[in-house]
């Protein structure tokens, strides 16, 4: 009989847990494994926990975690997730030791349309690039310096590794280094850089590697493989929330909305600070018609958030968009509001006090209601109000406008809407 090991009692805590968690044949058909995970309701609710268990219970030793303190770490960002989950429930976020927090956040502007269009525009796949954290530097003896370093604007990076002395490059360098280029669009430099890494005898098997072979891999939209990759690294940290991100990106770009939208929730309840993926889910969701659902996570966004005015924006876009059958007044209403909340002005203002108007018009008409007694951004809600509004809005517009082609446009859009007299 072999003695303990490590690997060995993190496997009967991975056991012990599952057995403590749901009923299964542990003795007989599982005795030395797990049922799937669509069987066991419970994991199919968490997959993150699925994951968990499944790693620390894996068949091959050096599959699972490499010691406790790994795993609690893990564990721990699995029970955030967990107790998040409920819809009035707060989030749970604490930073990783393992990631940086999301350098931007994409697919926040609203799409410019005429009504049939999109609501939010799909993030290009480079754009994901520039969202996704930045894995920490792991080695105590460079990690201020590099950190400080890989801070800095990817060309900065670039030349500051690329110019070093004649000493060879680090490990942990070559990998800044290899993000830096990614970042620039230098694919295959970077993948250059990663190769060494994983042929070299001193780091051949870090995750960082992983990261960022899918992060290349977004970046020339080979999306199916970046899913791939980044599938793999969520099964090696569950609680963490950047491979969920990424992963998310990916389903969302090869079309499975379904497992997009529960992999941006699942980030989205755990940290509002991934503000990626609130508007990732918004996008799935409205991708999947449902509307409401998308308004409501818009509303989400912490109001103290740089992205407030753009969340209100878009759900403002979300709800005017929809067709006049799926207006009411108070949308209508509240579309004006959210636009008071937005923090813009200028001529891209006077093009968002259209749009409600335009919808406004159009609910009157198709509802032949009147109420002179409400109003609407100042203006009755009445026909000849909204049209004498909307006017003096595509007038005024007309100063804006940088070609004459839009000038004339604006113009005859005013003249349509001009109410008619006898004089």
């Amino acid at each position: 009989m072999e003695a303990p090991t490590v690997s060995s009692d993190l496997y009967t805590v991975g056991r012990t847990m599952a057995v403590l968690s749901f009923r299964f044949d542990f003795t007989g058909d599982y005795a030395t494994g797990l049922p799937p995970r669509e069987d066991v309701p419970l994991l199919s609710r968490f997959d993150s926990y699925d994951r968990l268990l499944r790693r620390a219970t894996h068949p091959d030793p050096r599959e699972r975690f490499g010691d406790a303190a790994e795993m609690a770490e893990q564990l721990f960002g699995v029970l955030r997730e967990v107790v998040s989950v409920p819809r009035n429930a707060e989030p749970w976020p604490v930073p990783s030791t393992l990631f940086g927090r999301e350098r931007r956040a994409v697919g926040a502007e609203v799409a410019a349309t005429d009504g049939t269009g999109p609501v939010l525009g799909s993030p290009d796949p480079a754009e994901a690039v520039t969202a996704l954290p930045v894995p920490v530097v792991s080695a105590p003896e460079e990690a201020a310096g590099l950190a400080e370093l890989a801070a800095r604007e990817p060309k900065v990076i670039v030349e500051t590794l690329s110019g070093a002395a004649a000493q060879p490059l680090s490990a942990e360098q070559r990998l800044v280094l290899a993000g830096a280029q990614l970042d620039r669009g230098h694919h295959a430099e970077a993948a250059r850089l990663l190769d060494e890494l994983a042929d070299g005898a001193d780091r051949p098997d870090d995750w960082r590697i992983g990261w960022y072979r899918g992060v290349g891999a977004i970046a020339v939209r080979d999306c199916a493989r970046a899913r791939e990759l980044f599938d793999r690294l969520y099964s090696r940290m569950p609680g963490e929330a950047a491979p969920k991100l990424a992963l998310a990106f990916c389903c969302e770009a090869t079309g499975d909305r379904a497992e997009a939208a529960r992999l941006y929730e699942s980030v989205w309840r755990t940290d509002r600070g991934y503000l990626s993926a609130a508007f990732g889910l918004a996008r799935v969701r409205l991708d999947g018609g449902d509307r409401d659902g998308a308004v409501r996570v818009l509303d989400e966004v912490p109001s103290l958030s740089t992205h407030y005015g753009a969340a209100q924006l878009a759900a403002m876009a979300v709800t005017l968009r929809g067709g006049s059958a799926n207006l009411t007044k108070e949308a209508l209403r509240a579309a004006a509001r959210r636009l008071e909340q937005a923090r813009v002005d200028g001529e891209r203002k006077g093009q968002l006090v259209a749009e409600i108007l335009e919808a406004g018009l159009e609910w009157v008409r198709a509802n032949g209601i009147e109420d002179p007694g409400t109003e609407l951004i100042g203006t009755p809600l009445t026909q000849n109000g909204l049209r004498d509004e909307l006017e003096s809005t595509y007038r005024m517009l007309v100063r804006f406008a940088d070609d004459t082609d839009s000038r004339y446009a604006l113009v005859d859009k005013a003249n349509a809407v001009r109410t008619r007299t006898l004089f």
